[in-house]
């Protein structure tokens, strides 16, 4: 036999070997099915904050709405149209100090605030967003009504039997 041959016959060999061992690994092919969970989104006042930072505060003295929003890179022109917006809904000069509110902003460098929420009162609170389109809604919160009853004798005083 010539060299050509014998090359000729062993690269056969190994291809029929190699066809073979691809036909033998085929109905070993087994499917794995991987769930995946879906984890629900943090929600504040109805808004989905995971991928947003979150600052509380309270409304400080003589402080105004431009005051609040000018820290986190709103323009003049976006209150005003914010304001606007607000008529009819809640009065943005009636911001009350020592009442709370929330700014939801992105977490980038320069924290433009997407949503200022503010709380005139614990049974509502008032969502102002600047991030698409600018809005204004307000949304009460459901109330649950409690009753106690208390019962005691009297012999001194109501003070001293309720204690």
């Amino acid at each position: 036999m010539t060299k050509k041959s014998l090359l000729w016959i062993t690269f056969s060999a190994c291809l029929i070997a190699s066809c073979m061992q691809k036909e033998a690994n085929v109905g070993e092919v087994s499917v794995k099915q991987d769930t995946l969970s879906v984890k629900s989104p943090t929600l504040l006042y109805g808004i989905a904050v995971d991928s947003f930072q979150v600052k509380t505060a309270k409304v400080k003295w003589n402080q105004s709405l431009s005051d609040i929003l000018l820290n986190y890179n709103i323009e003049h022109r976006q209150i005003f149209d914010l304001a606007n917006k607000a008529e009819g809904i809640y009065d943005v000069r009636r911001l009350k100090a020592g009442y709370p509110y929330t700014i939801i902003h992105e977490k980038d460098s320069f924290n433009t605030a997407r949503q200022f929420v503010f709380e005139p009162d614990p049974s509502q609170y008032v969502v102002f967003n600047l991030a698409d389109s600018i809005h204004v809604y307000k949304v009460s919160k459901p109330i649950e009504l409690r009753e106690n009853e208390i019962i005691a004798t009297v012999n001194s005083s109501v003070y001293n039997a309720v204690l």
